[in-house]
């Protein structure tokens, strides 16, 4: 079982995973004023620095629209996530995996819970079904 330990006051999840007594890993999270987490920092090898961050950007509804990371911390993006929600509040999500400003990918799930990713020509790469939460991926 891993032994987690949050402490709300600082906006950090510690984790001990082998229980040895020596932290593992540390996740630090900052909120904005409406409590929304914005930006994340995730240090994989308890040394205090961070190995890779995340930014996230919301709408006026308080959903996610996008998600930033910087997968290496050397303070540059490296790759971005784009959140669509349409009238029924569905997402789906555009990935740019290189920052460049082109959309790789995009990932939408349908009213019966199958998700399908297609590249940017269209042709569907992945089709992915949940039944009974378990996911189950089609080629």
């Amino acid at each position: 079982m891993t032994n987690q330990k949050e402490v709300k006051e600082l906006g950090c999840l510690l984790f001990d995973e082998n229980e040895d007594g020596s932290l593992d890993n540390i996740v630090e999270y900052h909120k904005d004023e409406y409590g929304n987490i914005v930006a994340i920092s995730l240090d994989f090898d308890g040394d205090g620095v961070a190995d890779a961050k995340a930014y996230l950007e919301y709408d006026e509804q308080g959903r996610i629209v996008k998600k930033s990371m910087d997968k290496d911390s050397d303070g540059k993006i490296d790759s971005v996530v784009y959140y669509q929600y349409d009238e029924n509040g569905k997402v789906s999500a555009k990935y740019d995996d290189n920052a460049d400003g082109k959309v790789d990918y995009v990932e939408s799930t349908d009213e019966n819970g199958k998700t399908t990713i297609t590249d940017v020509r269209g042709r569907t790469q992945k089709i992915m079904e949940t039944i009974k939460n378990v996911f189950f991926t089609k080629y």
